[in-house]
């Protein structure tokens, strides 16, 4: 518990930014606070403590939202802050007509799809379809880039 209390003394102190403080300016600070840490820690580290803090700060951000009571819209430190009315919500699904043409839609995309995984296998291996023809390759359009999965 000290050790929350330290944490979030220390955050109050680095949340002092001037009201003037613009998202560019942020991920500047962001892009030298990296380089910063790069110094001392290897990537692999530096990442997994900040998928950490990441969280932390996440999880305390929505807390403290959720205490917001702004009934106009509001600047607090350079920060636009508006309450957004939530919108109606329909229920459609007990329209005949809705419902019937829900149901073609829904036929359609999972013929969509079997019909992609043809496709597919078919760049693999011949494929022959339900009418016994032979699927033709597709070519391929191009890769995805190449990520890192990062799960906490």
């Amino acid at each position: 518990m000290e050790r929350t209390k330290d944490l979030a003394l220390q955050l109050s102190e680095q949340m002092a930014y001037d009201p003037t403080f613009s998202k560019q300016q942020a991920q500047m600070q962001g892009n030298e606070l990296a380089k910063s840490i790069l110094e001392h820690l290897s990537a692999d580290d530096a990442t997994t403590r900040l998928v950490r803090l990441t969280e932390v700060l996440n999880t305390a951000f929505a807390n403290v939202k959720d205490k917001l009571a702004i009934d106009k819209e509001t600047t607090i430190n350079g920060v636009k802050l508006k309450h957004v009315e939530g919108g109606a919500q329909y229920d459609f699904a007990k329209d005949a007509t809705w419902s019937h043409l829900n149901q073609k839609i829904k036929k359609l995309k999972s013929d969509l799809k079997h019909r992609e995984k043809q496709l597919i296998q078919a760049s693999k291996e011949e494929v022959i379809n339900e009418d016994g023809e032979i699927v033709e390759q597709v070519p391929i359009k191009g890769y995805r880039k190449s990520y890192i999965r990062i799960t906490y």
